[in-house]
Formats: C-alpha cells, structure tokens, sequence
C-alpha cells in the first residue's frame, strides 16, 4: 500500500478500492496493446489523479509588491487605497504569492521597498505590482504619487514621484508575467496648483497610453486620459471587481480583466471604462489553473480507449475493436485506424534513412542537428516541421539574452538610485551603466573613501545603501547657491547694493566733500595782531616779541 494503516490516506484508498480494481482490470488489458511502460504510467497517472498526490500548478515563485497611498500630506487625503491594498495583498496571498504590503509610503518608502522587490522579480516566475492612489501623467511620463509629494513645479516630479517605466522594468524580469495594476487614475489636486517651467509642456488629464514589451500587461483602473471614480464604499467600483475574479479558478489572465472591464462599466454606468495594455503570447496563463480532469470511473472499454485514442498502433486498435465488438467506442476505434492506414500511405517508409534520421533529431534542443537534418534531406516532407522548431529554438535562445539584458538593466537603474539618493547623480534613470553613471560612482567612491567594484554588480548598489546620508556636495548651476539640500537664485547685484550699507559709503564722502567748510587763508598782508611787548615789521612781516 501506499500509506499506512490508520491514516487518512490509506483510508482514501482503501474507500476507493473498488473503482482502482476496475481500472485496474481495462488498465491490463490496454497494457497488452500499448507496452509495459504505458501500463505503468497509466496506473500511475490514475493514481495520482484520484488519490491527489499531485503538486498545484500555481506553487511556483510568484512575488507582489502592494502599495496603497491614501494619507497624502499636502492634497486632501483618499479613503480607499490602504483598504484596497490590505484587501488585494490577501487575496495575492491566497493566490500563492510572495506579499510585500506597503500603506502611505513616502518616497523613501516606496523606493526602498521597490528595490527589494526588483531583487525578487529576477528569479520569479510571476511579478506583480498594485498600486492605489494618485497617479499623473506630464510629457507623456506617468509617475505614482507617493504621500509626501508636494509638487510644487513639473521639475520636482523626478525627485518627488516614482516613474511608471522604470516599474515596468522591473516587473519584466519575471520569465512568465510581468503585471502592474494602477488605480491611480483618480482627478489629481496636485495638476491645478504645479507651476510650469516650460509653456509647453503638457500636464495631462488620468495617465498616458503605454506600449509594454515581452511579457508584461500594465492594467489602468481607466483608459488612458480619463479618470477613475475613488468609491464610496469599503473598495474602489476596480478594486472590488478585480477582487471578486481574482480567486476564480480556470480564468485566464486576458479574460480575467475582461470580466473586471465589464463589471466597471455597470457599475459606474458607462462613465469609468478600464483599460489594459500589453500583449502575450498565445500561452494560457492562470492565476489559479483549471482543476484537473480526472480519469472517470466506468467500463472497462471506455478507460482502455482513453489509453489508447491517441496511439499510432495500428495492431493496438484493432485488438481493442475485436475485445469490445459492442462497444460505442468501436467506431471511433475504426475510424483511428482508417486514419492511419491513410497517413502511412502519403508517408516514406518507417525504415528510410530520411525517417530514421528525423526520429533522431526531433526532440534534439541542439540546433545544428535540426540544421545538418534540413541539409541532408532538402526535400523531406518533414521539412517543414524542422524549420519550425528550429526557429523555436532560435527565439528561445533570443529571448535568454534579452533576459540577460534586462537583468543588467534593473542593476543598473537600481544603482543610479541610490547614486541619486548621496547626491552624486544627477543623470537621466535610464537604467544603463553609461559615462555619467560611471563619473558619479567615482565621485561617490572618493568622497566616501571606499573601494567599488570595477563591473556593475549588487555589491556596487549595496556599497551605496550603507550610507544613509548625502555623500556628494550639492553643485548648483550658475546664478544659484545651495540653501540646504535645494538650490536657489543669487540676489541681483543692484538689489544686493541697495541693502548693503557698506555699498553707500563712497556716496557719502563725496558729499560731505562737497559741503565741508573752506580752511581761511591767512594772509600775510594783514597787520599782525597787537600783543604786549614790542613789535617792528621787516620785509612786509610784522614780529613781536
């Protein structure tokens, strides 16, 4: 037995004994046409079916970052988003996920907990980020709006807001799917009172369309410039739709946010429409797969033909036709074998060197055997087939190195990070290890008197975090001076000397030089004064005694 006696298990069979020596009994017949190894799977399969032994499809590595920001602290603050999130990161929980919650995260919040998980989305299978609160769109860039944003100029959203492309980046690195949820479409208070430095620029109305690559959907609570509805209930109209077809078993990720696309529309009467971005590939992806159909328990005809309808012995189905000369499935037996008799007709001999070759090389993942093969044999009929899985092999092996790239891209995007964070970087987040990304690590090791590694590599970012403070001086450009962490604008020189008193001084020695009393001359004409004693003149000069 499998199990032993007195547990739940062996109780489980022993209930289910009667149906196994029923299977078992077609399973041994079928054994007869199909070969030792087919029984045994067969059994096994069965087995595993019925008893439940088999792993669920959704246990893999599956991560989500949650974010709901509701306590903004300069706007009016947004009731639904912390409960939106504590309601979505259940249901991720329920659903096998990894969960990281964050509620009325600061900019060092977000950024902080995005970073750790850009580490876990590398090895995931599924990597998944929600995020509720405001969101805004300028340039066409949207940017998540975390809690102490205050915005008070289109410059200040790359210091003050985290971008939408650069979590896109991240959720990328899952070998599956890529998603990024957004309720964050709501009307933003932050648009009516942010000065604009350039006429021009656009500051839009919800968030801008965007083009996902690969694997990854980006899903709006509403369609790109419109906005979404905060809710006056416990969840926002999204939310609570996303959450009653989340945990739904069988639903495929597309029609998933089908039904959620649906349920919106009625529930706002047509003025919210959700919108989803991105395409995949033709692969099925579930959150929750479709349970498993198990081998049904019935005649001993109907289980030996669920073995073998797929087979391509000939010798196999006609022993299954004379066993069971009665049986429904008779039919279907014979028409398996008239389909084969034809396909052998059209085809080269089982024993051909073309045929033998390419039972060789069909399952190969080399492709220089599938390439030698087409050489070979330029007019097979199985031509055809080989390109094709070559092909495969060559778009499988493509997309490893665009995996590669997308790891090195996320290093470097998390690097310049934290260079921006000391203050050492002040370049575009392009998430690439170029000149300017190089310039402020190297400012950054002198300044802080360490050794970085000379490849960009975790070591380098975690080299970077260990300081918690600026590193690198704040440079301002010409006409500013730094107050603090910002730069401001020098005074204007006229401005400066009209306050100066010092600037005055020269005014005013001119002008008490201009008013100073004239010293009297003396001269020496006139009579000298009388004094006692005796006086006489001597050329023109009078002298006393």
């Amino acid at each position: 037995m499998l199990a032993v006696r007195g547990s739940a298990k062996f109780r489980t069979i022993r209930f289910l004994q009667p149906i196994h020596d029923q299977a078992l009994d077609a399973m041994r017949l079928a054994s007869g046409f199909v070969g030792r190894k087919l029984f045994s799977a067969a059994v096994l399969a069965a087995l595993a079916a019925i008893i439940g032994f088999a792993t669920p499809a959704h246990a893999q590595n599956r991560v989500a970052l949650i974010i709901g920001n509701g306590a903004y602290q300069n706007v009016p603050e947004l009731p639904n988003p912390p409960h939106d999130a504590a309601a979505v990161a259940a249901a991720f929980k329920r659903l096998g996920f990894s969960v990281q919650l964050v509620t009325d995260a600061r900019y060092e919040d977000m950024r902080r907990a995005l970073l750790k998980f850009s580490e876990k989305a590398r090895t995931a299978e599924m990597a998944v980020v929600f995020f509720a609160g405001h969101g805004m769109e300028i340039d066409g860039e949207n940017w998540l709006v975390p809690t102490d944003a205050e915005l008070k100029s289109d410059l200040d959203v790359d210091q003050e807001a985290i971008s939408l492309h650069a979590v896109m980046l991240m959720v990328s690195a899952a070998s599956k799917l890529g998603l990024v949820i957004l309720d964050a479409c709501r009307n933003n208070p932050f648009l009516s009172r942010m000065k604009r430095t350039v006429a021009t620029r656009g500051l839009g109305r919800g968030l801008a369309r965007v083009d996902p690559t690969d694997n990854v959907l980006v899903a709006y609570s509403a369609r790109d410039g419109t906005t979404a509805a905060d809710g006056e209930g416990g969840d926002s109209p999204f939310t609570t739709a996303l959450l009653k077809y989340l945990d739904v078993p069988g639903l495929e990720i597309n029609f998933l946010f089908r039904d959620v696309r649906d349920d919106v529309i009625a529930s706002t009467h047509g003025e919210q429409e959700p919108f989803v971005y991105g395409s995949l590939s033709k692969q099925a992806i579930y959150f929750i797969p479709p349970p498993a159909v198990a081998p049904v328990a019935g005649a001993p005809d109907a289980i030996a033909w669920s073995i073998l309808k797929e087979t391509i012995d000939e010798g196999a189905l006609k022993r299954f036709a004379a066993q069971y000369p009665d049986s429904p499935l008779r039919k279907d037996a014979e028409a398996r074998i008239a389909e084969l008799e034809a396909a052998h007709t059209g085809n080269p001999s089982l024993s051909s060197p073309e045929e033998i070759a390419w039972n060789i090389v069909k399952d190969s993942t080399d492709p220089g055997e599938l390439r030698r093969f087409i050489e070979q044999f330029p007019g097979s009929a199985r031509r055809a087939e080989a390109e094709q899985k070559l092909a495969a092999l060559v778009d499988a092996a493509s997309k490893a190195t665009t995996a590669n790239a997308v790891d090195r891209h996320s290093l470097a995007l998390s690097l310049q990070f934290e260079l921006k964070r000391v203050g050492c970087f002040n370049g575009a987040m392009n998430g690439e290890f170029d000149d300017a990304t190089r310039a402020a690590e190297r400012s950054f090791a002198k300044l802080a008197s360490i050794k970085m590694p000379d490849e960009l590599s975790l070591d380098s970012i975690q080299a970077v975090r260990r300081f918690d403070k600026r590193v690198c001086p704040l440079v301002c450009p010409e006409g500013q001076h730094a107050a603090g962490e910002r730069c401001v604008a020098n005074a204007s020189p006229a401005k400066t000397a009209e306050r100066t008193p010092e600037s005055r001084k020269p005014e005013r020695r001119k002008q008490e030089s201009r008013t100073e009393k004239p010293h009297k001359r003396v001269t020496t004409n006139a009579a000298a004064p009388r004094r006692s004693g005796k006086c006489f003149s001597y050329g023109g000069h009078s002298f006393c005694e």
